[in-house]
């Protein structure tokens, strides 16, 4: 099996923001059919941070691929990458220390001759569509929201709307951490026509994963789809949305589906936990209360719901209390 580019596209606008804070490699206009290796990044960290700390780290992360061309694709290939990355954002960011330092998110995908790594860490995706077929693969999101979605607290279309939506449990730090675990793939399910899309949350904000699904299942080229893209995120999208969009054409593909590597999945910490018990509570707050995100603050004086909320966060702190015990036990 040979995995070649047939097409790609991409997009990196400011949306209704005041500065543009995603960065895409290779950079705008300068993407060949012979590129191997992409990344879309969102920043974050105050006033002109998260656009240096997402230019910064894909640059770097694409430079130290390059220059270690014979490593297969993995996640500590990867890894190393990033402690370039971080090494590199350090030494331009003076709030580090102060805990006011830039960051940024990651989606990565390389292709090898027999199969594409891709790898992620943040809210910004990465999918595999199949014309006729769906998705064939989608990154998770590490977010607050997606941890509730996995906990049966939140629905998929609850989380896209819900207020903490923007909480993200990862992200690349101009700061060395150990809590840094990028969630990779090697895929090898692979077929002519098929399209990986790498986007920033601006895009997921005006798409939903059902008409996404509908738009690769319609006629069109690379260009056709992001220009459709483009047009729904500016009507819809708040943030800055960025993408890049890659057609592939394979040669002697099989039929098979094997994912055979996966890291920075991990069991639920004492603090997960806590977080989950906290949302289920504060849900069943905001059915007692109407949905206070939606109804009048006046709405809360009334007795009744004001003593039936005391009465969940009771609950809430003593299983906190409970949790804390066992781990100092």
């Amino acid at each position: 099996m040979v995995v070649s580019i047939h097409t790609s596209s991409y997009c990196n606008e400011i949306g209704r923001r005041e500065n543009n804070e995603d960065a895409i490699y290779p950079r705008p206009g300068l993407a060949a059919g012979d590129t191997r290796l992409f990344l879309v990044c969102d920043g974050m960290g105050g006033h002109e941070k998260g656009e240096v700390a997402s230019a910064i780290t894909s640059e770097a992360i694409a430079h130290y691929w390059m220059i270690n061309e014979e490593q297969d694709d993995t996640t500590r290939k990867l890894m190393a990458a990033i402690e370039v990355a971080v090494g590199k954002m350090g030494a331009l960011d003076v709030d580090a220390d102060e805990g006011n330092g830039m960051g940024t998110t990651l989606t990565l995908l390389s292709l090898g001759k027999e199969a594409v790594f891709v790898a992620h860490v943040g809210d910004s995706r990465i999918y595999q569509f199949r014309p006729g077929v769906g998705i064939v693969y989608r990154s998770k999101d590490h977010s607050l929201v997606q941890r509730w979605v996995d906990a049966g607290i939140l629905t998929e279309q609850e989380a896209r709307k819900h207020p903490k939506k923007n909480i993200i449990t990862q992200v690349i730090l101009s700061v060395p951490s150990d809590k840094i675990k990028p969630e990779a793939a090697i895929l090898t399910d692979l077929r002519s026509g098929d399209y990986f899309l790498l986007c920033t949350d601006g895009v997921i904000e005006g798409w939903t994963d059902d008409e996404l699904v509908d738009l690769f299942n319609t006629g069109g080229d690379a260009e056709d789809k992001m220009s459709q893209i483009v047009a729904v995120c500016r009507e819809r999208s708040r943030d800055n949305f960025s993408a890049y969009l890659i057609q592939i054409q394979v040669e002697g593909a099989n039929d098979t589906c094997r994912l055979e590597e996966q890291q920075g999945k991990e069991f639920l910490s004492d603090e997960d936990w806590r977080d989950i018990h906290q949302a289920r509570v504060m849900r069943e707050v905001e059915e007692a209360l109407g949905n206070p995100h939606r109804e009048e603050e006046d709405n809360l004086e009334q007795p009744e719901k004001i003593s039936y909320l005391k009465g969940l966060l009771d609950k809430c702190l003593h299983a906190i209390n409970l949790l804390l015990k066992k781990k100092e036990s």
